[in-house]
């Protein structure tokens, strides 16, 4: 298996408040981790079967190994997803995730 491409896990560390003293709100902080994945569709049949319907265009991101971290948000190759499910490896954490890209 090929790990080409990065993914960037993002974890909310600050929430956007508004600055009374300049009054504009301040953005959000993220902290990133990017690792190496394998990124491939899901067929037809198997996301009926794990979501239960045909029109979603899901793909799977597999990893080395498994990111224990909190996930707010997803970047792959720089393009965000959105997470659908995370497949558990045993105790370890996810090893992998099933992800549908945010159309912007």
């Amino acid at each position: 298996m090929r790990y080409a491409d990065r993914i960037t896990f993002r974890a909310l560390t600050k929430a956007a408040a508004y600055n009374p003293d300049t009054g504009t709100t301040d953005p959000a902080q993220y902290t990133d981790t990017t690792m190496p994945c394998d990124l491939g569709p899901v067929s037809i049949e198997r996301t009926a079967r794990l979501f239960g319907d045909v029109t979603i265009r899901a793909s799977v991101a597999r990893l080395q190994r498994p990111y224990p971290g909190r996930v707010d948000e997803v970047l792959v190759n720089g393009r965000p997803f959105q997470v659908l499910r995370a497949i558990e490896r045993e105790e370890e954490g996810p090893g992998a995730f099933y992800l549908q890209e945010i159309k912007g």
